[in-house]
């Protein structure tokens, strides 16, 4: 519909430019250096439209002309970007795939003309360090730092410095950078991550312990895997306790969860810290309190190498499990055990043989060849020993 008004607006005007000229017999003189030109009036107006036409064209291509440098340079431009933004994907791609050679080269030769170069220099440096390089890593991540802005992209930094630094086996080093960043965002997930690596190599077990909630709560873990290495961590400060740190040790005792606290293992290794440094009661006490909630072979066996204070309380204790467990070889050796340090030893006697009867453990055959040394018996004793050792070599120790 528009067409067609257009179409009759312009055979209208057209009608009356041909009226026009038909009506108007005027002529238009110029005289140039004795030269004079006339044409009509309708003539004259059709040259000046087509020369007003024909100027601006010829402008329009002059100002072409002086812009046809800028065109190339665009065109130059558009080229070297799309060059960059390929080399960019190609170096990506690589880094995905683990070709840290290619992916290095590819994403430093895509930085020039991309619109983030600073992010191409972040996963080259990652690139480098992963091939040991990690001198050119630490080009690559200046460069970045300085492509950037620092203040938005603080954290980032940081946490590729620090994994370069774990790389290089400073860890003492990137563990501080990763506790800074944890400090201005506690639930940030790759610190975490690296800080469990780290710890966990420093086999720094109390940090371990305090950082195993937060991991769970950041869901980098379940929280049955957390308690999993929550107790490896105990039971690692249990087995490694120093001479000098008995008071560090009892104090994460009292700290631990309940549920730790029942935990039968745990239990025998922190009576064994507290038996070695002669805190024989306090360990007589736990073990018993344990045994009296549940029945645990090594820690029967641990309650009778204590040398209590009250032996007769610790005799009477132990053969409580005599009607309970009735073939218990452990309880039986236990109780000889017990028996012998209240120099009861004709009952320690009767003990030990019964446990010979229900399992031979070399450990008893040493107690009775021990026994019998006691009891003036140098030959029985040597019988003893023998058979003891014949046993120990050929089916291992319990104790």
């Amino acid at each position: 519909m528009i067409r067609l008004f257009v179409f009759l607006a312009l055979f209208a005007l057209a009608v009356w430019a041909g009226v026009f000229m038909q009506a108007t017999h005027g002529y238009v003189g110029l005289n140039v250096g004795g030269w004079s030109i006339e044409a009509p009036i309708w003539l004259s107006v059709i040259i000046f439209i087509f020369s007003s036409i024909l100027l601006v064209f010829l402008l329009k291509f002059i100002r072409a002309l002086m812009n046809i440098k800028a065109f190339f340079y665009g065109l130059r431009t558009k080229r070297r970007w799309a060059k960059a933004k390929h080399k960019t994907t190609e170096g990506m791609f690589a880094f995905l795939e683990g070709n840290w050679s290619k992916a290095e080269s590819s994403l430093v030769a895509g930085a020039s003309c991309i619109d983030l170069p600073f992010m191409n220099y972040i996963f080259a440096a990652k690139a480098a360090a992963e091939q040991a390089h990690f001198a050119q890593a630490q080009k690559y991540w200046q460069t970045a730092q300085k492509l950037s802005q620092p203040n938005k992209e603080q954290v980032a930094y940081a946490l590729i410095k620090g994994e370069l630094l774990y790389q290089q086996q400073h860890f003492a080093e990137a563990l501080v950078l990763f506790e800074e960043v944890l400090e201005k965002n506690t639930k940030q997930v790759q610190a975490l991550k690296w800080s469990y690596e780290i710890l966990s190599h420093q086999k720094n077990w109390e940090k371990i312990i305090h950082l195993v909630p937060r991991l769970i709560k950041a869901g980098i873990i379940l929280e049955q895997k957390g308690k999993a290495i929550q107790k490896e961590a105990y039971e690692a400060l249990f087995l490694h306790a120093g001479v000098d740190n008995l008071a560090e040790i009892k104090a994460w005792w009292s700290k631990m969860p309940q549920d730790y606290q029942a935990d039968g293992h745990l239990i025998f290794l922190y009576t064994q810290v507290l038996w070695q440094h002669h805190l024989v009661d306090e360990a007589e006490t736990l073990l018993r309190k344990s045994l009296k909630q549940e029945w645990n072979q090594n820690l029967i066996q641990l309650y009778g190498k204590l040398k209590a204070t009250y032996p007769q309380k610790q005799l009477a204790f132990a053969e409580t499990f005599l009607k309970t467990q009735p073939k218990s070889a452990l309880l039986f050796l236990t109780l000889g055990r017990i028996c012998v340090h209240h120099q009861l030893f004709g009952k320690a006697q009767r003990y030990f043989e019964a446990s010979l009867d229900l399992s031979p453990y070399p450990e008893t055959f040493a107690e009775l060849g021990e026994l019998c040394l006691k009891l003036n018996k140098p030959e029985v004793s040597v019988t003893y020993f023998r058979e003891g050792l014949l046993r120990l070599t050929h089916k291992g120790s319990i104790a």
